[in-house]
């Protein structure tokens, strides 16, 4: 989840490094994780505020070796 240290200094605590590291390069290529509650998603994309409502969580597993989020975007 983000945390703003210094006004628009933003620092992320990841559960890995390899998340951190995702996180910070969608930040550098304009897209920035804002927040999430249990039933949404909110980033900057380029500049603009966009929600994403959760549709499913698929956790990781050993079996898929990923995890993976549907969502469905406010934006029509």
């Amino acid at each position: 989840m983000p945390e703003e240290k210094k006004e628009g200094e933003l620092y992320y605590q990841a559960q890995s490094p390899d998340e951190g590291a995702l996180v910070t390069a969608a930040r550098n290529f304009g897209f920035v994780f804002r927040s999430r509650t249990p039933e949404s998603i909110t980033v900057v994309e380029m500049g603009e505020l966009v929600t994403y409502e959760l549709l499913a969580v698929l956790d990781f597993n050993n079996v898929r070796k990923r995890m993976s989020v549907i969502g469905e975007s406010n934006k029509h």
